[in-house]
């Protein structure tokens, strides 16, 4: 085995798949996530009407979340969307090129459905499920002509696009994927779910204060004093609360794409093309924007280092999702003291804060073991995943077994401190 510290060469191995890790203690959560908003939803349809509307952004984020969630299991509704959308059709069986990209295909992801648009140069390729297990890929004018200048660029977006069929994520995320689509959008959904209702309870409260038979400047101070804060604390728990429920499935899709362009490395001994890809394809976006569009996609900055990483950057990517666990521990923490700010004073704040994080650590350590777990038996376990889903079997790969090894131990260790 190759030593964590080596220069060697990382290629091989691959992530586990953290987007149906997630999945799965997701639709395990339901029943506590029904327990507690149930109260919430009762208030909704109070006679308290100020108090219901209050509370709308706190459950619509979840409610829509799980629409996107349940949706996935819908693959065909999606395919005959993006086929409508997209104008695809069956392919021309006469193209040269068109038989080389099939035959390439054929060699990763047997059986998988090819249809075209050779009008659209905008796009490259996507793949999409036809159902459960089946999967169809478009390509598109763009991909043809890239083909016939820089076929290395070619194969290795084709080779990303097939990893995701590989590795299971086409059923979850992709084009046409309500679900991606939502977690992508989250910071819209903040400014569209949480504003209107807020701004209509700061209305409601302004309009009592300044209605009251108090003094002008005492209704002054109420507004500025107790209201204006107020809605800020507010307006910055509900971010907190919008950012814990999606940090974990926005990570899960990064390690996704990261997995797909290490498998591109790994079929092509090499990641000039892929970084050749990366440079060619992907358009330059602002923070601003890559936040606002593309917050599913690493940006390509980091893509790229991943790329050219050796296996401590390998050890990185690795747990990059049970580290997101610390980043969702940060938004409940914005979340908890936007409230208690409002009710207790800092020494009590502080304290409900503290116990608060040991009880969270409590209750993601048994997580955290499954983690543990699922590193040191996933260079087994992925030959037979990407059999199941992508149709063909790689060879097992062992030589860089030390660094799940370590990543078992790096999440499992801390795991067992919290039970």
């Amino acid at each position: 085995m190759t030593s964590i510290n080596s220069n060697a060469d990382s290629r091989g191995g691959s992530v586990p798949p953290w987007l149906w890790f997630w999945l799965i203690l997701y639709f395990l959560s339901i029943p506590g996530q029904i327990r507690f908003y149930k109260p919430i939803i009762e208030d909704l349809f109070s006679l308290n009407d100020l108090f219901g509307v209050v509370n709308v952004p706190g459950l619509l984020p979840s409610f829509v979340l799980l629409i996107g969630v349940l949706l996935i299991f819908f693959p065909t509704l999606r395919a005959s969307y993006l086929e409508r959308r997209f104008q695809l059709v069956e392919p021309d069986q006469n193209s040269s090129a068109l038989i080389e990209m099939k035959a390439f295909l054929q060699q990763h992801v047997p059986g998988i459905h090819i249809k075209t648009n050779m009008l659209r140069t905008d796009q490259l390729a996507f793949v999409y499920p036809l159902g459960y297990r089946n999967t169809g890929i478009a390509l598109f004018g763009g991909l043809f002509r890239l083909w016939h200048s820089d076929r290395k660029t070619a194969e290795a977006v084709l080779l990303h696009e097939a990893a995701h069929c590989r590795h299971g994520d086409v059923l979850i995320v992709g084009a046409g994927s309500f679900f991606e689509a939502l977690v992508k959008k989250f910071i819209i959904l903040y400014l569209l779910l949480c504003f209107p209702p807020l701004l209509w309870s700061i209305a409601s409260e302004s309009i009592s204060v300044f209605q009251s038979g108090i003094p002008f400047a005492h209704k002054l101070q109420q507004f500025f004093i107790i209201i204006l804060p107020g809605s800020f604390l507010q307006l910055l728990g509900l971010l907190g609360l919008l950012t814990s429920i999606f940090v974990l499935p926005i990570i899960a899709v990064w390690s996704a794409e990261f997995n797909a362009d290490r498998f591109v490395i790994n079929q092509q001994k090499s990641s000039t093309n892929l970084l050749s890809a990366l440079d060619k394809i992907s358009p330059t976006f602002s923070i601003f924007s890559w936040i606002i569009f593309r917050l599913t996609h690493p940006p390509i900055k980091m893509r790229q280092w991943a790329a050219k990483t050796r296996l401590s950057g390998f050890l990185l990517i690795l747990l990059l999702f049970p580290a997101a666990y610390f980043a969702n521990l940060i938004a409940l923490i914005i979340r908890a003291l936007s409230g208690y700010l409002l009710i207790y004073n800092l020494d009590i704040t502080f304290s409900k804060l503290a116990n608060n994080i040991a009880i969270y650590f409590a209750a993601i350590a048994p997580k955290w073991c499954a983690m543990a777990v699922l590193f040191l038996l996933w260079p087994f376990l992925s030959v037979y995943w990407e059999q199941y889903f992508g149709g063909s079997r790689e060879a097992q790969n062992l030589e860089i077994y030390t660094v799940y090894i370590v990543s078992a131990l790096i999440v499992g260790l801390p795991a067992l401190l919290w039970l």
